[in-house]
């Protein structure tokens, strides 16, 4: 996959947009939970929610750090 500088700062930046994406719904989630019930009963529910909205929000951080070392080591 041979980019530009820019089409590769592009697309890092939409990668990082994307992933902020799932960490902001994730956490209103989580926080929404532990409004509705006690903080005992949502603790568990609110990270196991929060854990896997963010793992794909970490993913996505991740392939955009990806593409521009990728971008980086064909010059």
């Amino acid at each position: 996959m041979n980019m530009s500088r820019q089409s590769a700062a592009t697309d890092v930046a939409f990668n990082g947009i994307v992933g902020t994406i799932p960490l902001f719904v994730g956490s209103i989630s989580a926080s929404v939970l532990v409004a509705m019930f006690s903080p005992w009963l949502a603790a568990i529910p609110a990270l196991l929610v929060w854990g896997v909205v963010a793992f794909y929000g970490f993913q996505q951080f991740a392939y955009g750090f990806h593409t521009i070392v990728e971008d980086a080591t064909k010059r």
